[in-house]
């Protein structure tokens, strides 16, 4: 099965400065809040394809997913 991700900027770990793959979620979410969009690009890596998943498992739509995994980013 081939992934793709959504259609916005995903930064390298290489670039984040303080923000590494070892930042947890909770500390992604503070840092989002205070308009790191790093941060929510981390966060979407991490978890979408486990997203997709649920949702294709729950729904068996591939094309329906991308509208629910994306309503759940925003």
């Amino acid at each position: 099965m081939n992934f793709t991700c959504y259609e916005f900027y995903l930064p390298s770990f290489s670039n984040l400065g303080i923000l590494t793959a070892n930042t947890t979620d909770q500390e992604l979410i503070s840092f989002l809040s205070k308009g790191n969009e790093d941060a929510f690009g981390i966060l979407y890596r991490r978890h979408w394809v486990g997203l997709y998943k649920f949702v294709f498992f729950i729904l068996r739509d591939r094309d329906a997913y991308k509208g629910i995994v994306q309503y759940v980013f925003v």
